[in-house]
């Protein structure tokens, strides 16, 4: 059986967030992975990944990803 930190890699206290305010996609999503293991499944982390992965470099913050979606409404 899997323990509690085999689960969470990552705690959300512990993703950066830089100079600038911008949160580390990659960082927020290992913590948003571990707690989707624990409550079961979602389809928020997949989509941000996704995102992330079409250009990481254009997609290095949260706040990126969400100004790109939020111009294509």
């Amino acid at each position: 059986m899997a323990t509690l930190q085999d689960l969470i890699t990552r705690r959300f206290e512990d993703v950066r967030i830089f100079e600038d305010g911008g949160i580390s996609t990659v960082e927020f999503l290992e913590a948003s992975e571990g707690v989707v293991k624990l409550f079961g499944k979602s389809n928020a982390p997949r989509k941000v990944r996704t995102k992330y992965k079409s250009d990481p470099e254009a997609f290095d913050t949260l706040q990126k990803i969400i100004a790109a979606e939020a111009a294509t409404k």
